[in-house]
């Protein structure tokens, strides 16, 4: 995987894929590359089998990240690879991947964020695999860890004390195991059960499809806004039962509490 961004959710991402074995590169080159885990320059992260990007949108030289996947760097990524953008929307050029995407050329590609949101490209909806309306940290776990973050932040500011509370949401439901024949197919299962990007990916295309540009961006909001509730598989308990050590090893790599073992 190349990983393009290297702040909070690419250290997390990193930490993730370190537990689970998987290769990755990274760039980020405000940062020296004694602080970055595994560097490489852009070039090589555009050769990876997946290319995620979680970079903050900036204009600033000597490295602006706004259209940092131009039409040069779209074009350098192989048919066979997959681009995801959860960063913002103008870090890659929409127009270039719409055109890109048109000729035939181009990798999957995965959206959540775009270009001009609310008002985003049908066009480039209709090209990319999976789309969803920048929902990505709208998680409720991750909405309550802001708001904890927030008031951690004020209470050191005013020097105030404070005592973390734990989460106000509760235990989600136990992760099931079971057997799935591979660790790919353990992994989806364990995944499908906190996210189903598809259900997304249809609301979006359907509150759009046909609708003129000023109602598809009301309706893109109104996706954002009553998003349902669904919890992160960060920190998630698995149920007691018996797991293969792929399964062990898979859960502790994407930071679940397993049974037995203390946090």
């Amino acid at each position: 995987m190349g990983i393009v961004g290297y702040g909070v959710i690419g250290r997390a991402v990193v930490a993730r894929l370190r537990a689970l074995g998987i290769n990755y590169r990274v760039y980020d080159p405000w940062l020296s590359p004694g602080a970055v885990d595994q560097p490489a320059p852009l070039p090589d992260i555009l050769e990876c089998a997946v290319i995620t990007l979680h970079a903050e949108l900036t204009r600033r030289q000597p490295w602006p990240s706004y259209h940092l996947l131009d039409a040069a760097a779209l074009a350098r990524i192989p048919a066979d690879s997959l681009l995801i953008n959860a960063s913002r929307g103008p870090v890659v050029d929409n127009l270039a991947l719409s055109d890109l995407l048109q000729g035939g050329g181009g990798p999957d590609v995965v959206l959540d964020v775009w270009e001009g949101e609310p008002r985003i490209s049908q066009t480039l909806l209709g090209q990319v695999n999976l789309g969803t309306p920048h929902i990505a940290g709208y998680s409720l776990d991750g909405k309550l860890l802001a708001t904890r973050m927030l008031v951690e932040a004020m209470a050191r500011a005013l020097e105030l004390p404070w005592r973390n509370p734990g989460s106000a949401a509760g235990a989600a439901a136990p992760l099931q195991t079971g057997t799935h024949g591979s660790a790919a197919g353990t992994l989806r299962h364990l995944l499908a059960q906190r996210y189903d990007i598809g259900a997304d990916d249809n609301a979006l295309r359907g509150v759009t499809r046909g609708a003129d540009p000023e109602a598809a961006a009301l309706a893109f909001d109104r996706l954002r806004r009553h998003y349902p509730e669904r919890r992160e598989i960060l920190g998630s308990a698995v149920a007691p039962g018996p797991a293969s050590p792929d399964a062990l090893r898979l859960l502790a790599g994407l930071g679940c509490v397993i049974p037995g073992e203390s946090r």
